[in-house]
């Protein structure tokens, strides 16, 4: 119960007064198993995952010898969750599917099913498995409506917003907080709402809003006993530094959640952490730490056969990082792993200025990853354009992120701007006007059009979009824009 209630400090009590209890008392087995299982849920809160493999591992075993299949599924999903925390994902995957084949055996009910498929959902976050995750979530969705505000549906929800965040949805995934945040204030158990404040803040952050109003809406560390979320705050806090260039900050809360980290043995958290730590090395100038960092945490993701993590993924700067490790040599294959199946068009606008460096290897490795995400075929494209000023303006937008690079086909599609060097115009001026702040008279300059025909093709843009013409100021600009960046034909860029 005091966990529900994130009251961490009594819970760590009976914990451990149980601990003393099933290691010197002899008693039922049945009993045994419960309380093994108890402890085992309870520990990774604290910090404690191989604890927590210990005992779950223990009621396993007792609920296997008694034949208490629910609890046999119990206990696997402890083991799956300790277990994705010290990033062994093979072996978590293994406890889920197992227990899934026990829930289809013996029929273990919808709430027990419901926290299966969280699970499964959880792992294919962990894994970068997207379109996996939101599939198991909606086979769910029957089940969950039947059950709102159960503790089962609300961990669903959160996995399902996770899921979109990933995907770059992030208008619905703050959607379905918003209605966690409602059926949690409804529910008598508050100890999700803190969590919940931590998604939803992360999620306005990669949406665009500031730093300053992320911290706002944050809990204080100091109040939150869960130690898991504790850590999550502080990483949270020091992207925050991070996004506003507070580099002496953002180095001490990193340097402290990493010991933190380290003690516990959360590897993929350790990862995201030293990604970090050389994001900042590398802003101010220690490339040569840079690169011990970059080597640390790139080196153990290969090993490891990882290429992401889901606390506190920021794109942009993940992509800046594995665009510098590119530039330095420094793991070029697990960067461009991660670049193609976790970044795509994120990484495109620093791996075109790479193909400006000066070191010959440098742009090759830029030339590669450009090759694998499909970019370079457009940029062979645009070369053979006649127009010059239309022709550099394109390869403008997509190293500035006003357009994004495999889009591009469905947004000359969405234009009507197929097959011809107008459509190419237009697309340049759909740049500047969804993904820029320039006006027209900019924009014909810019392009060296006339002023009429900058309208001609804002008019046909606007009507693409479903946006009635307008004269004089133009209220219809963020409307288009905001259509773009949820179509994935602008890039979103959150706060760098």
């Amino acid at each position: 119960w005091h966990p529900q209630q994130a009251e961490l400090g009594l819970a760590r009590a009976y914990c451990d007064s149980a601990q003393n209890y099933a290691r010197h008392v002899d008693i039922d087995p049945a009993l045994e198993a419960h309380l093994a299982l108890a402890i085992g849920r309870l520990c990774p809160d604290l910090g404690l995952h191989e604890q927590a493999i210990t005992w779950a591992s223990r009621g396993l075993e007792l609920y296997e010898r008694l034949g208490d299949v629910a609890g046999q599924a119990d206990a696997l999903c402890c083991l799956a969750t300790a277990k994705m925390s010290l990033a062994y994902l093979l072996e978590a995957r293994g406890y889920v599917a197992r227990a899934l084949r026990l829930h289809q055996v013996a029929g273990l009910g919808a709430a027990r099913y419901l926290e299966l498929l969280c699970l499964r959902a959880r792992l294919a976050l962990y894994e970068g498995q997207v379109d996996a995750g939101l599939l198991a979530v909606q086979r769910a969705a029957s089940e969950r409506e039947t059950r709102v505000g159960s503790q089962e549906a609300l961990h669903l929800l959160l996995a399902e917003a996770a899921l979109l965040r990933q995907a770059g949805n992030l208008a619905q995934a703050l959607q379905l907080l918003a209605e966690a945040q409602q059926a949690l204030e409804e529910s008598a158990s508050h100890g999700l709402l803190p969590w919940l404040a931590l998604e939803r803040s992360w999620t306005q952050v990669l949406a665009g809003a500031k730093p300053a109003e992320a911290r706002g809406a944050l809990p204080k560390a100091a109040s939150l006993q869960d130690v898991a979320m504790q850590r999550s705050l502080a990483l949270h806090f020091a992207v925050l530094d991070l996004l506003e260039a507070r580099w002496s900050d953002a180095a001490a809360r990193l340097e402290a959640v990493l010991q933190q980290f380290q003690a516990s043995g959360e590897l993929l958290e350790i990862f995201a952490v030293q990604l970090y730590v050389a994001y900042v090395r590398l802003r101010v100038g220690q490339r040569s730490a840079a690169r011990l960092e970059l080597e640390a945490a790139l080196g153990w993701a290969e090993a490891a056969g990882c290429d992401g993590f889901a606390l506190c993924w920021h794109p942009e700067i993940v992509a800046e990082v594995c665009v510098e490790a590119l530039r330095m040599g420094v793991r070029p294959r697990q960067a461009e792993v991660m670049i193609v199946r976790r970044l795509g068009d994120v990484a495109v606008p620093g791996l075109l200025r790479l193909l400006e460096a000066p070191e010959q290897q440098a742009r090759q490795r830029a030339r590669s990853v450009l090759g694998a995400l499909g970019v370079e075929r457009t940029l062979e494209a645009l070369e053979g354009l006649p127009n010059v000023m239309v022709r550099r303006a394109l390869r403008e937008h997509l190293a500035e992120g006003r357009l994004a690079a495999s889009r591009l086909d469905a947004l000359r599609s969405c234009l009507g701007a197929t097959g011809n060097c107008v459509g190419w115009q237009r697309l340049a001026v759909f740049g500047y006007y969804a993904g820029g702040e320039l006006g027209r008279l900019e924009i014909a300059d810019r392009l060296a059009m006339s002023v009429g025909a900058v309208k001609r093709e804002i008019a046909a843009i606007r009507a693409a979009f479903g946006v009635e013409s307008a004269g004089g100021r133009d209220p219809g600009r963020e409307h288009v824009r905001q259509r773009a960046l949820a179509d994935g034909f602008v890039l979103r860029r959150s706060g760098l």
